[in-house]
């Protein structure tokens, strides 16, 4: 990589050598013949952040010294997000991007000296749309038409996204895909003629663009109405229009000092309402500068004490409220992040697993909170609702459930994760849980149950982990005192695993649920249950009708309780092969009479026993390879048909209803054996066993009769 800022030499071994520059970190053993990898580290510095509203939603934003990038926030295939989720969005590496989110088609991005592209993401064609395309490499600012600021602003309006904000001193405007600009507003800086001359003195100028001062910094505007746009400088200035540009009113907050308004957030529920962030490090202020306004800027207040408090130096880019609650302040600072459940009175980290690193610019979208950072990329914080929900958080005797957020029904994929390429972690597939839990629990036993729309229980979470009757072993469930998440990945109750068997060969996996209402439950010891509703739905771009879930859900129910009695008989007949086996021994070494007897029933019980358990489930395959070597039985066919609705958003295809006739029809014969072994022979092997004067087989309840 290039612009290389550091170089550390070890001073006991001078071969072995550490550059950092704006590609990471590298490192030689040989005195620079050869240097580590840096595509094996996570390290861009990402300028500015905007996220669409497709699903998935994608992030975009400017690499330092790269290019700007667009990105998956979250991945429907299996494994990581690789190198092939995400792309050049266009502009360089400074870039803003902007477009219609709704429909990202066209990416308007930003580079340095104004340059700004339209990348069309269906033909992958880009021009460049400059308003003014003065090549300005060189140049002192006092000779350009526009100032642009090396990070100078570009958004598309959210009422109208054939509208195209570009910020130099002047906002401009286009309302024709960039073909021609019109100014909307006067200088909207402090507009200093001394500091447009040439800048660093005769040694250090470089009129690259970083070093133009007086420019637009930030726009907004008002996803409340139309027309109502602020544009934040960077000297300090603020300006609001309420009409489209005709008229401009400077509404700076009395007092602010002179600096960066690195980010300005309108309000998604107050029409007047606004938030700013003032970055004054360039004048050795490293203290956070925060305001709010809920009057189109007529008064502010500052709300950033508590953060001056815990931090001093955490000085902030950028605020954003939640959509979805009013008052729910997210900060990016310096030094981490932090949230404000009150409209900025009180701050609280929130910086949880997120590495220390300089937060540049957030976005909240799709009940997600996502993070640019300088040094360590794009993070998400994944379903903000138990932040949503904590002012209104009433806990039962110190325990509280949250109310989990809509979940998506979501293909998985075929295959695993992407090896050495994988870019970045996937969201955890699945619908998170997340409950608080009072304080240390003794002999109190946790248990979360997840109820269908008819309030059966489907799958159960729980601190008490002991095999139930039928063999089936609940997901243990966290329930360390204070704040635990459990993700349900929608599928019901695994089935009874068959024993001693390989890995996924014996498994019996429940189903995925289809798209409706769900409920969680939250009960602790004998204290009062707590229930939350929620939904679940298909894949929104899967044309799959309620009609198409219901008959998967069927197939899907009636193959699985097949497997689910299948496994269990295995596990039945298995067990009673060995009592017989104790039985018979035991009357045999004590001499009792009728033994002869008692071992001709025992060896035909466990004889049909073996027969029969050699026709349901293939006991060879003891190594995955084993698959190829070893024919597939009974279970192994079931679960299978089962893999091939369960994969998908469609109903059963013919073929599959086709197989499963003739499989239902297999399972028939051989579910009348099981009933057979475990019925009228175990009988009369237990009356011979009493006869003799030895314990009986005793087995779990008896298989279903056939009609």
């Amino acid at each position: 990589h290039v612009d290389h800022h550091d170089l550390w030499i070890n001073p006991f071994d001078n071969q072995v050598m550490l550059s950092a520059n704006d590609g990471g970190g590298t490192i030689s053993f040989n005195g620079g013949e050869t240097w580590s990898t840096q595509e094996n580290q996570p390290t861009a510095q990402i300028y500015r952040l905007t996220v669409d509203n497709q699903f998935p939603y994608r992030l975009y934003g400017g690499q330092q010294d790269n290019t700007s990038v667009a990105m998956l926030g979250w991945a429907t295939h299996a494994g990581g997000l690789g190198w092939k989720d995400w792309f050049d969005a266009g502009g360089g590496e400074s870039a803003w991007v902007a477009f219609d989110p709704d429909n990202p088609r066209f990416l308007y991005a930003t580079s340095i000296q104004g340059m700004i592209t339209e990348l069309d993401t269906e033909l992958w064609s880009a021009r460049s749309v400059q308003a003014y395309p003065q090549f300005q490499l060189g140049m002192d600012a006092e000779d350009m038409r526009y100032r642009w600021n090396w990070n100078g602003p570009v958004i598309v309006s959210p009422h109208d996204p054939t509208v195209i904000y570009h910020g130099a001193q002047h906002l401009l405007r286009s309302r024709d895909r960039g073909v021609t600009w019109e100014e909307i507003s006067p200088d909207l800086t402090r507009n200093e003629p001394e500091k447009h001359v040439a800048a660093g003195g005769p040694f250090t100028n470089e009129a690259a663009g970083g070093e133009v001062y007086n420019t637009i910094f930030t726009i907004a505007e008002s996803p409340l109405e139309a027309g109502t746009i602020w544009v934040g400088a960077d000297d300090g200035l603020v300006h609001v229009t309420r009409d489209d540009g005709a008229t401009w009113t400077d509404v700076t907050p009395d007092g602010m000092p002179e600096g960066m308004v690195n980010s300005l957030d309108p309000s998604p529920h107050e029409p007047g309402g606004a938030y700013i962030t003032l970055s004054r490090y360039k004048f050795d202020d490293f203290t956070p500068h925060i305001y709010k306004t809920a009057n189109y800027g007529e008064s502010w207040a500052r709300i950033d004490a508590e953060i001056a408090a815990d931090q001093p130096e955490a000085w902030t880019r950028v605020v954003r409220e939640d959509p979805e609650r009013r008052g729910l302040l997210y900060a990016g600072t310096e030094l981490g992040m932090y949230v404000s459940l009150d409209d900025g009175a009180s701050w609280r980290s929130l910086d949880l697993n997120l590495p220390l690193a300089s937060i540049t610019d957030l976005r909240v979208q799709a009940g997600d909170l996502a993070v640019a950072t300088q040094g360590r990329g794009f993070w998400v914080l994944d379903d903000l609702s138990p932040l949503r929900q904590e002012a209104e958080a009433e806990p039962a005797e110190g325990h509280h459930l949250y109310t989990p957020s809509t979940a998506y029904r979501v293909n998985e994929g075929l295959g695993g994760a992407v090896g050495p390429t994988v870019s970045g972690q996937n969201k955890t597939p699945g619908v998170a849980i997340d409950y608080v839990v009072g304080g240390a629990l003794e002999d109190e036993a946790l248990a979360l149950e997840i109820l269908d729309a008819a309030g059966a229980v489907i799958r159960t979470f729980t601190t008490d982990t002991t095999m139930t009757a039928d063999g089936v072993r609940y997901t243990r469930a966290p329930a360390a005192p204070g704040h635990n998440r459990v993700f349900w990945d929608l599928r019901v109750e695994s089935g009874p695993r068959i024993a001693e068997s390989y890995s996924f060969f014996g498994d019996a996996q429940g189903y995925r649920v289809m798209p409706g209402r769900y409920s969680a439950r939250l009960a602790v010891g004998e204290g009062p249950a707590q229930t939350r509703e929620f939904e679940v739905r298909g894949d929104p771009r899967i044309p799959a009708s309620q009609t198409d879930f219901a008959a998967s859900g069927r197939f899907l129910e009636s193959v699985f309780d097949v497997v689910v009695v299948l496994h269990g008989g295995v596990n039945d007949i298995r067990n009673v092969r060995s009592q017989v086996n104790e039985v018979v021994a035991q009357a045999g070494d004590v001499g009792l009479a009728g033994v002869e007897a008692l071992e001709t029933a025992g060896a035909t019980l466990a004889d049909s026993i073996t027969a029969l358990e050699d026709r349901l489930f293939q006991k060879r395959r003891a190594a995955q390879q084993d698959m190829v070597a070893y024919e597939a039985l009974l279970n192994m066919q079931l679960t299978s048909l089962m893999g091939e609705v369960d994969g998908s958003d469609l109903p059963p295809r013919a073929g599959v209803l086709e197989r499963w006739r003739d499989l239902e029809a297999e399972w028939a014969v051989e579910e009348a054996a099981l009933t057979r072994v475990l019925g009228d022979m175990l009988d009369a092997f237990n009356q011979l066993a009493r006869e003799s004067g030895v314990p009986a087989v005793i087995t779990r309840g008896r298989p279903r009769a056939v009609s």
